[in-house]
């Protein structure tokens, strides 16, 4: 099997700011300075937040889900004064979203238990569910492989053209259950099918908030693991952080100035801005009911049709909390106001955020968690790991060029003893025309263009009979050059990494629950390279 650990390259979608922040931290310090783990935990314990008020919104969303005793375990540990949290966290996709959402919450779990032995205090590992979110577009949909190999999309019917409300405040229609209907369809048949559905018709249910069907599904496949879930689209946590978004709103200036600044200075070391905001962006949504950015010109808000000095906004949002939500560049502001956020696991596009908003942490006087990118990984069924194995061929392989890939493995294994007949005549050839050149045109110059042109077109046809060798060569091996396809589009769908779009469930369906047991053993917090998990290792399962 090639190498199990393949390095992060724009080839596999990984950005040049990202592939320098795990293999050249040096070159993007500057945009991530901060302090030890250690020293970073005593800061954020030397600041006050209502553990209480925190601990009791976290137990009644997780009991409301469901969730296992190991989940309330780990919330009422977060009472301890000395308890900090690691987070991470993902839209609330259909059916679990694609199981990068799995890697996270594995990653935040094992990131945790790894921190509290080196800190020596209590490290709880909470997921946001990123509920405030309006693409329901993005959240709508999902991949999976039916029973042929063949992929395959779930969706849910949504409108291009409309503007919509965040998802924390939608529930699922009756186009649900046609989705449900076919993911029972698309699956296999086989010990592990009614697991995977019983988990998905329990949690996924018409009618029901969509935030609260994906909580479900995912406490109940990783509940065991202490994982605790947090959605923001809550009245009583969104007056909790009221006065962030109030002072978001007083400090819109210094703030749009700090992000300037930081913008250039990526761009100027060579790095792309992974948000892209206008000039009058103010960094907060109103709900209303539908999402909609609140902008600044000429001192005034708009909020809506809404036009209100900076006062009166502060005043809406102070009576009215629950309608506001940051956007992208905030966000994680308000996750460490409410949370002693010690450290996030996070995306390569939610580093690329990090790098434009750390310097906001100090602006609003928090403190800077540290960023560990989560585990990146490609789970290898056994069929496909006999086929890489019998081409020595990797991953990256499979990715952009196959066709390349498929002509040098079958110029590999060509018939020796052809290709040694075709490079002897074609060299004889060669031999002769070059004698028959020399004679002829001794006898008679004028012939030398005629013997040029004949020399021309027989080798001309010498390599057109080598090219139609070679085809009936592929053609001959054309059921390799076919499973070679499905092993690209298995492993690479859509041309992006598996992760990034292929459901959990499709993985339950086929090896059990017990696959998250392997994945936990094997993924590592702050890996230096995309993983390749060979299946054949989980148990002997695939």
């Amino acid at each position: 099997m090639p190498d199990k650990t393949i390095e992060f390259s724009e080839r596999l979608g990984f950005s040049s700011l990202f592939q320098d922040y795990v293999y050249h931290p040096e070159r993007v310090a500057p945009f991530f300075a901060q302090d030890t783990l250690e020293r970073t935990a005593e800061r954020v314990l030397s600041l006050a937040y209502d553990r209480e008020a925190l601990v009791d919104i976290l137990t009644r969303q997780n009991r409301s889900w469901g969730a296992p005793g190991d989940v309330l375990a780990s919330i009422a540990r977060l009472r301890q004064p000395k308890a900090v949290a690691v987070m991470t966290g993902q839209q609330a996709g259909l059916f679990g979203g694609p199981y990068l959402v799995v890697l996270k919450m594995l990653a935040a779990v094992k990131a945790a238990r790894q921190m509290e032995q080196r800190l020596s205090i209590p490290v709880v590992p909470i997921f946001w569910i990123a509920a405030d979110d309006h693409d329901f577009k993005e959240v709508s949909l999902v991949d999976l492989f039916d029973q042929s190999g063949r992929l395959c999309r779930l969706a849910i019917d949504c409108d291009d053209d409309r503007e919509y409300p965040p998802v924390g405040m939608m529930s699922y229609d009756a186009s649900l259950q046609e989705a449900i209907d076919r993911l029972k369809a698309l699956l296999p048949d086989n010990d592990f099918k009614e697991i995977a559905l019983g988990r998905i018709e329990a949690a996924y249910q018409i009618g029901r908030p969509i935030a609260d069907c994906f909580a479900q599904y995912l406490l109940g496949l990783l509940g065991r693991f202490g994982i605790v879930l947090f959605n923001p689209n809550d009245r009583e946590f969104k007056g909790q952080v009221s006065p962030l978004l109030q002072d978001i709103v007083k400090r819109h200036q210094p703030i749009k100035e700090v992000l300037r600044q930081t913008g250039e200075a990526l761009r100027a070391a060579g790095y792309h801005l992974q948000v892209q905001k206008s000039e009058g962006a103010a960094h907060l949504f109103r709900h209303d009911p539908e999402r909609r950015a609140i902008r600044h010109a000429d001192d005034v808000f708009a909020v809506g049709r809404q036009r209100l000095a900076a006062g009166e906004l502060i005043a809406l949002i102070a009576g009215q909390p629950h309608q506001f939500s940051p956007d992208v560049l905030t966000r994680p502001l308000m996750q460490s106001v409410f949370f002693p956020t010690v450290a996030v696991i996070a995306g390569p596009a939610e580093v690329a955020y990090f790098a434009q908003l750390m310097p906001l942490y100090d602006l609003l006087g928090l403190i800077r968690p540290h960023v560990f990118p989560r585990p990146s990984m490609t789970l290898i069924e056994s069929r496909f790991q006999k086929l890489m194995d019998r081409y020595r061929i990797g991953l990256p392989e499979l990715t952009i060029d196959l066709e390349a890939t498929i002509n040098r493995l079958m110029q590999d294994s060509f018939p020796d003893d052809l290709e040694q007949v075709m490079r002897k005549y074609s060299a004889s050839i060669g031999d002769g025309l070059q004698e028959v050149k020399e004679r002829l045109t001794s006898f008679d110059p004028s012939l030398s263009g005629m013997v040029n042109q004949t020399g021309e077109r027989i080798e001309y046809l010498f390599k057109e009979l080598h090219k139609k060798l070679f085809a009936a060569h592929k053609k001959r091996n054309a059921e390799d050059r076919d499973k070679l396809y499905r092993a690209q589009q298995q492993l690479f769908p859509n041309l992006g990494l598996a992760e990034r779009s292929i459901a959990a469930v499709y993985f339950v369906s086929r090896y059990g629950e017990a696959i998250f047991d392997c994945i936990y053993e094997n993924l590592q917090p702050g890996e230096t390279g995309h993983q390749l998990l060979l299946l054949t290792e989980c148990n002997g399962q695939a």
